[in-house]
């Protein structure tokens, strides 16, 4: 990757307002989709699946079909991405299938998610070193504050120097999940339960409450997933993004399902569905049984780094979206500044004060309750975009074309629309909440975009 990197840098002009610099490959992109995936979802998630589905055979089914459901999802991302190579993931795309104001909605609520990820990333950080070292647990908001600072300085260096930081820190990561899972496989004294290879009903559960149980293990797994696909968000930074695209999100949702299947199995055999289903952080619960007590610390440091990974690629990434929404008149013009090392410096310090900001505040948890619905609606969004820019656009030029057109990409379209749908009767008030702030932004749509044409 740094041959073709110093190459492709020293055939690119020097970065100016608005260009970014085409120097990233398909490692990169496999390396930040990874980075902003494994963390603190896979630390937690499962005992919430299994408090809500008691039988293990219908929590696997939760987990395989979540992680069949994410690669229909990369099949439509990598056709997007190959074909519209720009700096901005989702926004773009939704804004060329549909318009300025669906674009302006999925956009700036796909960076204010961001925002509030890297802040509370952040805080988990500090609260899991706590346990490491319960003295510093009164310095939890410094911690954080450094945390994001510190990447913040990382980044704005450029893109070589993010990127390898990226590399190594996921490869840590995964490295450090895959050894405590095969050690706990190999040590734990007798499995505690076995994957049922038939399906029968959950035993305390009747069909209403299955169904209902069954939304809400749907509505938080994906979360799990959610940034395996962030190499979108530097397509127009790729050397080759017809090629490297897609193999990058593939590349990425493959490595980030192989580090979860095999956690959830192990989870399933170290302690079954009862313990798992009453643990707060299953993977030290597990170790314990496994390895003996000293082990809680050894996952404490595996959480440890893999929480560093999450922050670097979200504060990387983040930036790339205000970017584009400045580069199309949707906020400050100065925000599309791109300094010598290919980073959007100004895009990048707004996004870590805000994070900052939420950090010290403790709102973070505010913005994803109330946005859990519109995140939804974002990836119905950008997975209806490949039917919109086929039918609109037919001779656009395709390097990857979606894998079994039109029915996989129709699952991508269905599932987040039954999920929705569910989730307004499952969580009325946040979905509700979710429909009103659509609405709302119509008028702050139009107030900017007419400052924006006012402009000289």
């Amino acid at each position: 990757m740094t041959a073709s990197v110093s190459a492709t840098v020293r055939q690119n002009p020097a970065p100016g307002r608005g260009r970014l610099l085409r120097v990233l490959g398909i490692g990169f992109g496999i390396s930040v989709g990874v980075g902003a995936a494994i963390g603190g979802g896979i630390l937690r998630v499962p005992a919430f699946v299994a408090s809500e589905l008691p039988d293990p055979g219908w929590i696997a089914l939760v987990w395989l079909l979540v992680t069949g459901f994410v690669f229909i999802d990369a099949n439509t991302h990598s056709e997007l991405s190959a074909m519209i190579p720009k700096a901005g993931g989702s926004y773009v795309f939704v804004t060329r299938a549909f318009g300025e104001f669906p674009g302006f909605v999925v956009g700036w609520t796909d960076w204010v998610i961001n925002v509030a990820a890297i802040a509370y990333i952040s805080v988990a950080f500090a609260d899991v070193a706590s346990e490491l070292s319960p003295g510093i647990r009164p310095l939890g908001h410094l911690i954080a504050v450094t945390l994001i600072g510190g990447f913040t300085a990382l980044h704005s260096v450029g893109v070589h120097v993010g990127g390898r930081a990226q590399l190594t820190l996921s490869a840590v990561k995964v490295v450090g999940f895959l050894v405590v899972v095969a050690a706990c496989l190999w040590f734990a004294p007798h499995p505690a339960s076995a994957v049922s290879g038939s399906l029968p009903p959950a035993p305390s559960l009747g069909f209403a409450a299955l169904i209902a149980a069954f939304v809400r293990s749907w509505q938080l797994t994906p979360e799990t997933y959610a940034g395996s696909m962030s190499a979108v968000y530097f397509a127009e930074e790729s050397d080759q993004p017809g090629r490297s695209m897609p193999r990058a999100i593939f590349g990425s949702v493959l490595v980030v399902a192989v580090v979860y299947l095999s956690t959830v199995a192990m989870l399933l055999y170290v302690l079954g569905a009862e313990h798992l289903a009453q643990s707060t952080l299953p993977l030290a619960d597990a170790a314990q049984v496994a390895l003996g007590d000293r082990s809680r610390d050894l996952v404490l440091v595996v959480a440890l780094l893999s929480l560093l990974g999450l922050v670097s690629a979200n504060v990387m990434l983040t930036p790339r979206i205000l970017f584009a929404i400045a580069r199309d008149g949707l906020f400050a013009r100065a925000a599309t500044s791109v300094n010598a090392g290919g980073t959007p410096a100004l895009a990048l310090f707004i996004t870590s004060a805000l994070s900052i900001a939420l950090a010290l505040t403790n709102t973070f948890e505010q913005l994803f309750s109330i946005t859990s619905f519109l995140t939804l609606i974002m990836i119905l969004a950008t997975n209806a975009s490949l039917f919109a820019l086929r039918y609109r656009e037919p001779d656009l030029q395709r390097p990857f074309q979606a894998w079994g057109y039109p029915w996989l990409p129709t699952i991508g379209v269905a599932v987040p629309s039954a999920v929705a749908i569910g989730a307004l009767r499952v969580n009325t008030r946040n979905s509700v909440i979710g429909l009103a702030l659509i609405a709302l932004a119509y008028p702050v749509f139009r107030r900017i975009r007419e400052s924006a044409r006012a402009q000289p």
